[in-house]
């Protein structure tokens, strides 16, 4: 049974009732009808409209989401995800080795991830990027690049046991800078409704400054 639907920029996120585990938010183009409806697309400190419709009360939806910044965060799930899903290909446990970096393959990979992001998740990484304030995940991107730290110094420590001449002196911080700029570049993207193929070659022309530098410093050839 349809439960809820969010209209976010001609998009729209659905909420379905399941028996065992409750609203699940999907995404989908489809004109469903609805029994919810909530605007969430100017951020998480604005005022949202939540209308209810075919007799069933709002407050119903609130049975399976305990507060505002809980239903908050199910909508924006997919996109943390897919970006923590992202890094974890990359610098996970069973990440890509180091060696991939010198190859076209991971170039065209890694744009194609980037691109993922961008296009499928736009409006979802606009409101988290710039609208979460006050939510629980206006610090996302702090938790993220302390996390992602944490995360690419293990891999580094991996892969120089696969390769012993590989440079793994690498200050925190030059990493933590990294994956600064990655955001940078997302918000920067969207700040100036870059789109299509100017899109496609700016993650480009970034994931080939990344490899170039890393290669350096790495000492990887």
């Amino acid at each position: 049974m349809l439960l809820s639907n969010f209209v976010v920029n001609y998009r729209t996120w659905f909420i379905y009732a399941d028996s065992k585990t409750g609203y699940k938010p999907s995404y989908s183009r489809s004109g469903t009808t609805c029994v919810f409806s909530a605007g969430i697309c100017k951020g998480f400190n604005a005022r949202h409209r939540c209308q209810g419709r075919r007799g069933v009360g709002v407050g119903n939806l609130y049975n399976y989401y305990s507060s505002k910044d809980d239903l908050f965060c199910a909508v924006l799930a997919p996109i943390v995800s897919a970006c923590y899903a992202m890094f974890d290909k990359h610098h996970g446990e069973y990440g890509q080795d180091v060696i991939s970096m010198t190859q076209e393959s991971y170039l065209l990979s890694a744009v194609a991830d980037y691109m993922s992001i961008l296009k499928e998740n736009r409006t979802l990484l606009k409101i988290l990027l710039f609208k979460a304030q006050g939510s629980s995940l206006e610090n996302f991107k702090i938790e993220f690049t302390d996390k992602a730290t944490v995360q690419v110094k293990t891999w580094f420590a991996n892969n120089k046991l696969r390769h012993p001449d590989m440079n793994i002196e690498v200050s925190d911080f030059m990493i933590h800078l990294h994956t600064v700029w990655m955001f940078t570049m997302f918000e920067e993207i969207i700040m100036h409704r870059v789109t299509g193929d100017a899109m496609v070659r700016v993650v480009e022309e970034y994931i080939k400054f990344e490899i170039n530098g890393w290669k350096h410093i790495l000492n990887i050839e």
